[in-house]
């Protein structure tokens, strides 16, 4: 597997029987990507010890510490996505808070 999110898709020669769907992710840890970023969906990917994280509280920051946004976001699957679409092009330091880590990330917006 190349990716860090894999998707397995297992069906037979009948559609009646249906298509079974499981995502495979290669990492323990919060995990962001793309980054960088052009425009579009930023997915992060609580990981394995966050498991059982319901919510995630995500601030951005600017690189001279000015904040952008904070949000506490609905674990969906293991993950968060949100658009970027708004953002000017720049560097940027995400933090993401969850019931057992603060980590923080940098990302560029292209």
């Amino acid at each position: 597997l190349d990716n860090v999110e894999n998707s397995l898709q297992v069906r037979t020669d009948r559609d009646c029987q249906g298509i079974y769907v499981e995502t495979i992710l290669l990492n323990d840890e919060v995990f962001i990507y793309p980054n960088p970023i052009d425009n579009g969906i930023l997915t992060v990917v609580v990981g394995q010890q966050d498991e059982a994280a319901k919510e995630a509280k995500l601030a951005m920051f600017t690189s001279s510490g000015a904040e952008i946004f904070q949000k506490t976001y609905t674990v969906t699957d293991g993950k968060i996505e949100f658009n970027v679409d708004g953002m000017p092009s720049g560097i940027y330091i995400l933090n993401v808070t969850t019931d057992n880590t603060l980590t923080n990330y940098k990302i560029i917006r292209r």
